[in-house]
């Protein structure tokens, strides 16, 4: 019920967020694995 709360509220922009969060980690790490 929460879930379905804070989806309404906020629409898909949390799983927008998310998105460029786990992309945003993944290029760090690519980053500091080719250093």
């Amino acid at each position: 019920m929460k879930c379905n709360l804070y989806t309404n509220m906020l629409g898909i922009d949390i799983y927008v967020v998310l998105k460029y969060f786990l992309s945003f980690l993944s290029l760090c790490y690519v980053t500091k694995s080719s250093r």
